[in-house]
């Protein structure tokens, strides 16, 4: 497969196991040794514990001796930013100069045709000026249709790109982030079944992701997702800053195959079904909820 590849900007923090992981679940990528890899470490607090700078260091250590990849660049903050501030001062950074990037935390683990397909939907949906983003991951909606590619209104931040043109508009709406609270239509468009989002918009108001996907919804973007996940969160055992160990399934192969199409409107059929998968778990368990917010919005 040639193409025009995008640059892989991993985020990583004191977790080395999973570190190792995502790394090596990225190796297995047909592109991976075509592609650049920069790595952005971040460091702990001053107040951290002596276990959380140890983890740290060997983050670093583990990253700074990673080969097979077309190049690798490594950063390392020389203060704490948190997740936020460090994906947006990296994204910021290299998509300046690439154009395009595809992201990564160090919770995550990768199919084997997970580069293959962001680099394919980057390529063949960059004029189309609707789509803001392309996402790698999916949560296990039941679904028959023939398409292995849809079109969403919402965005994801666990495996995704984007280009410059849509990234270098995006800023927190500090003016109308709280006017989506005065409207039931317009917050109930802006929610899903179970997941407050224009509550969280509001009170958790230095997220990133939360603001990515007002700054998407405000300009009635789209976003390309695979019908089966490309992703696996593997944050949700505990470890880490963020996390929780509520269990929640996900339907992830590494050798999951697509069948690649460039579509150009909403799946219908696929967003209803989408939207029932959050009104079932609504109805299970409220420790869904929780457990997928604590990973979104990082409560």
């Amino acid at each position: 497969m040639m193409m025009n590849l995008a640059p892989v900007l991993l985020f990583v923090f004191n977790r080395p196991n999973h570190t190792i992981k995502l790394i090596e679940s990225l190796k297995n990528n047909e592109l991976s040794s075509d592609t650049e890899l920069f790595v952005f470490v971040d460091v702990p607090k001053i107040s951290a514990s002596e276990e959380d700078k140890i983890k740290n260091r060997k983050v670093f250590e583990l990253v700074n001796d990673i080969k097979h990849f077309k190049n690798v660049t490594v950063f390392r903050n020389e203060v704490n930013k948190g997740v936020d501030k460090s994906i947006i001062d990296g994204v910021n950074r290299i998509i300046s100069d690439y154009k395009k990037v595809i992201v990564l935390e160090d919770d995550l683990l990768v199919a084997s045709s997970f580069l293959s397909y962001m680099n394919w939907a980057l390529n063949n949906f960059e004029r189309n000026q609707r789509i803001y983003s392309v996402n790698g991951f999916m949560f296990p909606v039941d679904y028959r249709g023939s398409d292995d590619i849809v079109l969403l209104p919402y965005t994801s931040s666990w495996g995704w790109g984007t280009w410059i043109d849509r990234w270098g508009q995006f800023k927190f709406d500090e003016e109308n982030r709280s006017t989506i609270l005065k409207s039931k239509q317009i917050s109930s468009q802006f929610n899903l079944p179970g997941v407050d989002y224009a509550n969280m918009l509001v009170s958790h108001k230095e997220c990133w992701d939360i603001n990515w996907y007002f700054y998407v919804f405000k300009n009635s973007g789209l976003n390309v997702f695979p019908t089966k996940s490309l992703i696996k969160n593997m944050g949700f055992d505990g470890t880490g800053v963020h996390c929780t160990d509520i269990e929640f399934e996900q339907k992830f192969h590494f050798e999951t195959q697509l069948n690649y199409s460039v579509v150009r409107e909403k799946d219908i059929t696929f967003m209803i079904n989408y939207i029932d998968y959050f009104d079932r778990k609504k109805v299970e368990s409220k420790s869904f909820f929780k457990s997928i917010l604590s990973k979104f919005i990082k409560m």
